[in-house]
């Protein structure tokens, strides 16, 4: 019953939401970038020096783990993987591959007597191109499987 004491037997309620792109750009993958190139600069550093290479490789990984715990209150709980779980997957995925092209390349720059291997020179350079052309596939497959009205309303 309403004010006017007239009943109506069904209701309509529209609730429109948007999420914040920058705040989840700024917060969120811009670090997750960061720590990734930090990472991946190991290949600029000798093969020789296992020890150095390691920490840096490591120290990246559980950067990368404890600051998804960090923000982990602050993204929404779903049932299904978004855009940026599969962003924080793949960095996971690049970080543990540097810590293993680390581990190969010392065994190779040791068995040769190379400062630096051909391992080192690829992977300078094609990890982070590589670790950037997947997560723009990711978003752009992301924005694809939108309608248009959702992606022109997160602009707006």
């Amino acid at each position: 019953f309403y004010v006017d004491d007239t009943y109506y037997d069904n209701f309509y309620l529209e609730v429109t939401a948007e999420r914040n792109i920058i705040y989840y750009l700024t917060k969120v993958i811009i670090p997750i970038f960061i720590i990734l190139i930090i990472c991946w600069s190991v290949f600029w550093i000798s093969g020789m020096q296992l020890e150095s290479r390691l920490t840096v490789t490591s120290v990246s990984f559980l950067a990368l783990i404890a600051y998804n715990y960090v923000v982990e209150d602050d993204l929404p709980k779903l049932g299904y993987n978004t855009i940026l779980d599969y962003i924080i997957l793949c960095s996971y995925a690049f970080a543990g591959m540097a810590t293993i092209l680390t581990i190969y390349s010392y065994s190779n720059c040791k068995k040769n007597g190379y400062e630096f291997c051909s391992i080192d020179y690829i992977a300078r350079y094609l990890g982070p191109i590589s670790y950037f052309l997947i997560n723009i596939i990711l978003i752009f497959n992301g924005i694809q499987s939108m309608s248009a009205a959702q992606f022109v309303g997160r602009f707006l």
